[in-house]
């Protein structure tokens, strides 16, 4: 890079101009920043709010502490990725302010957005001297989407990114003038940036690179050598980069071994995510994935007038602005070259880099106004249009969040929150480790990875490890909520009640059996349910009560490739579920007494159907009575005709367990509806009853 030294010739209307654009770009910003100040933290679509949100109060709780917890994972609680400066600053903030912690952490954020562009300021000082040019540069920063809408988030972006650009700043300051103040700034706000965010630290990769050979292209015009120019230049670049490097392995291994040392947390180990987070060769060279870079640069980044004000501008500018122009650009496709899987699933990653592409538009618009080879007065409606193109991005994306209703704290958390006491822990399955419940409800939590949720060697470790706390509320939700072996395996490791004692539309709430008198008569003191289902016996034989369903509704669509036709509606103590069984075959799950219908086309005359119990059980301890397979014809009037039947007992019989083969035929169609059912057993007794339908074929 080689500075842009021209005299300022702006005449007086457009530094006016200049002016007018920053000032109204600033007022567009402080707009987008501080509007909505009381929206929940669910006004943006990334949950990873909630993590910081949880991290900063227990900081504001319990106190700071280097292993702090983020307790969603369940014990020893301490899960450290990025070191908490952010959420420290943000408790702290919140109890000398007094401000709520949502709105300190917004606050936190905006100022930290801010006190980044003072250090824009500094690093473009050395290399355009005009002021005005400068400023013309610091406009697209305020008005571009991703930067204008995370910069209100309760995230660590901007303080990362703040950090980072004053190290660049010291960084540069070491290179000009090896000098004590400028090596100790650089290790400090290096150290800090590095380990707030690596990802953010190591985005830069291109401009550091670029600000190591413009030094060394400064010596070698001044006359030296090529190698005094290199040994001039490295040497101080080294001892820049000495301390935060070695800070950021620092806490790397710190980091890792509090999470080697937990049941759940191995799998976010550095070694464990770095495929997650660099993502492939193969990924960086296909269409799909450049497209997906291009997609949100246009429209989260910088919108097409602006992206083509750079492209054709750099033909028609100066070659001291084109220069300096091209080096950023190129710096911004560095970020997500380097981390590519997390560029292409989260926008916000995007924070990192997007400086640098707006800074090459803010150079270009510098160099058109003073081209030769294009009227002011053109460059300046090139310019306008590529400002108005980032504030049109913004409305087509991010704006919509803030004409949404605030939404309200998730109805099972206030649930959790009534049936816990401060201390004791909840556990929640299908949520994959997502803290916005433990951060509603504001208990500690036990969320497994969904790829962990059925290893109950891995729960019975972390339950090992209260201590004195009690899980005493266990929350299903998803596909968990009908995956009957799970949950009974569930209930008998946590002797849990039979039935949910709330059934909302997104999750069943359980409790232990110890607690489902004082859980029943603490919910029965609320009359608003909002649609919820209270079970004032959870625990009374409700699992008996048989519910009819519905399998015709949307919901239901294309859930059934193991049948034909296709099931009218089940009657069962719950809802029949999907299983895939054996990791080969989609199977239809039941928990007995369960019974599925079916309409027979016209002019049928056989079965061919295949069932079973789930080997779940009569394994791991599990000590099913069996249940009685049957197939019913029943009549309009009511009336059973019994096609099929056979009592299986695989626990103690060998040859009832695997699959049962049922092939019918009769001379005469059927005339009334099938009936496929898993009954209960003689005694009654459905414990593990967990059974499947594998194929079932009426022709």
């Amino acid at each position: 890079m080689s500075a842009v030294s021209t005299p300022s010739t702006h005449p007086i209307l457009l530094r006016r101009i200049i002016v007018s654009l920053f000032a109204l770009a600033l007022l567009v910003n402080l707009w987008a920043l501080t509007r909505r100040w009381d929206a929940s933290l669910r006004d943006g679509h990334e949950f990873r709010q909630y993590q910081t949100a949880l991290t900063a109060y227990y900081f504001q709780k319990d106190g700071l502490r280097l292993d702090y917890e983020t307790p969603v994972l369940g014990p020893p609680w301490s899960i450290p990725l990025e070191f908490p400066f952010y959420q420290a600053v943000v408790a702290k903030l919140s109890k000398l302010s007094g401000l709520p912690l949502e709105q300190a952490g917004r606050l936190t954020s905006i100022l930290f957005f801010y006190a980044t562009l003072p250090a824009v300021w500094l690093l473009l000082r050395r290399r355009m001297s005009d002021p005005w040019d400068r400023l013309l540069t610091l406009t697209p920063i305020l008005l571009c989407p991703v930067l204008m809408f995370y910069s209100r988030t309760f995230m660590i972006e901007s303080t990362a990114l703040c950090l980072n650009v004053w190290f660049l700043v010291a960084f540069d300051s070491v290179l000009e003038r090896l000098r004590t103040g400028n090596l100790i700034a650089a290790w400090l706000l290096g150290a800090l940036a590095i380990t707030t965010k690596v990802t953010t630290f190591a985005a830069a990769w291109i401009l550091l690179l670029a600000l190591v050979i413009e030094r060394i292209s400064a010596w070698r015009r001044a006359g030296h050598t090529w190698l005094h120019a290199v040994n001039v230049t490295i040497i101080p670049a080294l001892l820049a980069f000495s301390i935060p490097v070695a800070t950021g392995m620092t806490w790397l291994i710190h980091s890792d071994h509090l999470k080697e040392a937990h049941p759940y947390a191995k799998a976010l180990t550095s070694s464990s995510l770095r495929p997650f987070t660099l993502g492939t060769f193969a990924q960086r060279v296909t269409p799909d994935w450049w497209a997906q870079m291009g997609h949100i640069t246009v429209n989260q980044v910088l919108a097409w007038p602006g992206l083509l004000t750079v492209l054709g501008g750099l033909f028609l500018v100066a070659a001291p602005y084109r220069r300096l122009a091209l080096v950023c650009a190129v710096s911004y496709i560095g970020g997500f070259l380097l981390f590519a899987n997390l560029y292409y699933i989260h926008d916000y990653y995007f924070y990192a880099s997007v400086l640098f592409i707006l800074i090459a538009f803010g150079i270009v618009s510098a160099g058109l106004l003073r081209s030769r080879l294009i009227p002011w007065g053109v460059a300046l409606l090139l310019i306008v249009g590529g400002l108005a193109g980032e504030v049109h991005a913004f409305s087509r994306t991010y704006y919509s969040f803030y004409r949404r209703q605030n939404d309200p704290v998730p109805f099972e958390a206030e649930i959790v929150r009534r049936l816990t006491a401060p201390d004791d822990v909840f556990a929640g399955f299908g949520y994959d480790w997502n803290s916005l419940l433990p951060y509603s409800a504001q208990r500690r939590a036990i969320m497994p990875f969904i790829s962990h949720s059925k290893n109950f060697e891995v729960l019975d470790r972390s339950l090992a490890e209260l201590g004195k706390r009690q899980l005493t509320t266990v929350v299903v939700t998803g596909y968990l909520r009908k995956e009957y072996p799970f949950i009974g395996i569930l209930k008998s490791r946590l002797q849990l009640t039979s039935q949910p004692v709330v059934s909302t539309a997104d999750a069943d709430i359980y409790v232990r059996k110890d607690q489902a008198a004082s859980a029943a008569k603490i919910l029965a003191s609320r009359s608003d349910w909002n649609g919820a289902k209270l079970n004032p016996q959870p625990d009374a034989g409700a699992l008996m009560v048989l519910h009819p369903y519905d399998l015709r509704t949307p919901n239901w669509q294309g859930k059934f490739p193991m049948t034909s036709p296709t099931p009218l509606f089940s009657r069962g103590p719950v809802e029949i579920g999907i299983l895939m069984l054996d990791d080969n075959h989609l199977v239809i799950s039941t928990q007995a007494p369960t019974e599925i219908y079916f309409q027979p086309p016209a002019g049928s005359r056989s079965i061919e159907a295949i069932g079973g119990m789930v080997p779940g059980s009569y394994t791991e301890g599990h000590t099913t009575p069996g249940v009685v397979l049957t197939v019913y014809e029943e009549s309009s009037d009511g009336s059973r005709r019994v096609i099929f039947e056979r009592a299986l007992a695989p626990l103690t019989k060998t040859g009832d367990r695997g699959d049962v083969v049922i092939s019918y035929h009769q001379e005469k169609p059927f005339t009334g509806t099938l009936v496929f059912a898993h009954n209960a057993i003689p005694s009654g007794d459905v414990s593990y009853s967990w059974s499947y339908w594998k194929h079932i074929s009426i022709r």
